[in-house]
């Protein structure tokens, strides 16, 4: 795999804060989102969020009979 040191630094990044987040999905994002809103407040900058489409992911369920 091609590598740069800016992409290290991301993985890194994200190692750390899926350890933080005890590898909870829920809570890595929660912890991100919390991240970016303190990077927001600290330094004035503002982040836009894309609109989310096609409403809630349905639980896939193994062994399930049709």
């Amino acid at each position: 795999m091609i590598t740069t040191l800016l992409l290290e630094e991301k993985y890194k990044a994200q190692k750390e804060l899926a350890a933080q987040a005890r590898h909870d999905v829920s809570q890595y994002f929660e912890l991100s989102h919390r991240i970016v809103a303190d990077i927001s407040s600290q330094y004035g900058y503002r982040f836009k969020y894309g609109l989310r489409r096609g409403g809630e992911i349905e639980t896939i369920r193994e062994n399930e009979s049709a």
